[in-house]
């Protein structure tokens, strides 16, 4: 089992996990410095059983510091989250993001600490979330289907086009 995830659950899972577990930096000090671009993110990809998608560690301070962190944590986008799922990675994600939560099938990988991303892990190594993981998969795709986003940019710009015009040339 490889995947990236952040330092702090990395260490912390080391000793306790039966595998080789790898923060994406780690992995890209490894990579092979003769391949770029598209070649080094699907080798990435493809070389993990499982991923991480975690928040960062930075402290805070005071009540107001973590009523900002909640505040960005609401716009923060998902693509930590779904880049690996819509390669086939099953992945595990931080619970307070929004964008990682507001997927349907998305429970059953979502985590606030270390314990519950090893109890994941076991069951992702157990065959236990295939289903729900296939699931996720195809929710996933739909979202961020490079066909269905060029597909709908499609259709809002004919919208546009179609827009009736007034008489003083505004729609």
């Amino acid at each position: 089992l490889q995947w990236p995830g952040p330092r702090g659950v990395v260490e912390e899972l080391r000793p306790a996990v039966d595998a080789t577990l790898l923060t994406e930096s780690e992995f890209t000090a490894a990579a092979d410095p003769h391949t770029t671009g598209l070649e080094v993110v699907r080798r990435f990809f493809h070389s993990l059983c499982a991923a991480v998608a975690w928040k960062s560690r930075k402290p805070v301070n005071s009540v107001s510091g973590g009523q900002q962190r909640a505040g960005r944590l609401r716009y923060k986008p998902g693509e930590r989250f779904t880049n690996p799922i819509v390669y086939g990675v099953p992945t595990i994600g931080h619970r307070s993001y929004y964008s990682f939560a507001h997927y349907e099938h998305a429970g059953p990988f979502l985590c606030a600490d270390a314990p519950c991303v090893r109890n994941v892990i076991g069951k992702l190594a157990a065959g236990e979330l295939d289903a729900p993981f296939a699931a996720l998969v195809a929710e996933v795709t739909a979202d961020v289907d490079p066909l269905l986003v060029g597909l709908s940019y499609l259709l809002l710009a004919q919208a546009a086009v179609d827009l009736p015009v007034g008489a003083d040339g505004q729609g």
